[in-house]
């Protein structure tokens, strides 16, 4: 599985590790 996070704040990093315990693939995209 592949997911896409958007945003790399509290929330989003929070998800980003869940995701990847999961088994998914996971990019994290942040704007700046």
């Amino acid at each position: 599985m592949k997911a896409a996070v958007i945003g790399a704040g509290w929330a989003g990093l929070a998800a980003s590790v869940a995701l990847r315990e999961a088994g998914a693939k996971v990019t994290v995209f942040e704007a700046g």
